[in-house]
């Protein structure tokens, strides 16, 4: 990049972030900014001003944001599959109740629907439960039985 902008065929100006490795064996992010400040009548650079922008930080907190957002998607996923599960022993129990009137079948559909209700119930006041927590309307403490 900086020789593309040193060579003037793509513009005077450059712009890239790369990777270093440090003494410890970590890394760090830097970037990278500048142009070319002046050319002689031939187009030969005789000039450059840029600076040097150490970016790990963004770029570790870039990294978390694309993590929390992946965690996310799959706790949603998760949930929208959980609170699928109890909807179809509801439903056909609702289709059964609407064709038979055989007291036993009646009171048998009645306590799939109860269960699978109370189950989409606590599925429901647990997803409260996270979205308080997460929100800090409700915090958690530790505390040794």
């Amino acid at each position: 990049a900086i020789a593309r902008a040193l060579d003037g065929a793509h513009g005077d100006a450059y712009d890239l972030e790369y990777r270093v490795p440090t003494r410890d064996g970590g890394e760090r992010w830097l970037r990278t900014q500048g142009a070319v400040t002046a050319r002689d009548p031939a187009g030969a650079a005789l000039g450059v001003a840029g600076v040097v922008t150490d970016v790990t930080d963004r770029r570790r907190a870039a990294e978390a944001l694309r993590d929390v957002d992946r965690r996310k998607d799959e706790f949603l996923a998760t949930l929208a599959h959980e609170l699928r599960n109890p909807l179809a022993p509801l439903r056909t129990a609702l289709q059964v109740l609407e064709k038979s009137r055989d007291a036993h079948v009646l009171e048998q559909m009645r306590g799939i629907m109860t269960r699978q209700l109370a189950h989409m119930v606590r599925l429901v006041d647990d997803l409260l439960e996270v979205s308080r927590i997460t929100t800090g309307k409700l915090r958690l403490a530790r505390e040794c039985l």
